[in-house]
C-alpha cells in the first residue's frame, strides 16, 4: 500500500519540481531583463550627461 502511495505521489513532485523551474526561469529571465533595462537607462543617462563634463 505504501508503495502505491508513492507511485501516485511521485508524478506530482516530478510535476511541482518543473512547476518550480519553470517558476524560477521566468523570474530570472524577469530580473534580467530589469536588469538590462536599468543598465540601458544609466547607460542613455551617462551620455547624455557627458557633454556637459567636457
Amino acid at each position: 500500500m505504501r508503495s502505491q502511495i508513492q507511485g501516485n505521489s511521485a508524478p506530482l513532485a516530478l510535476a511541482y519540481g518543473q512547476a518550480s523551474d519553470i517558476w524560477a526561469t521566468g523570474l530570472g529571465a524577469v530580473n534580467l531583463s530589469a536588469l538590462t533595462l536599468i543598465y540601458v537607462n544609466t547607460s542613455f543617462a551617462a551620455l547624455s550627461l557627458q557633454p556637459q563634463f567636457l
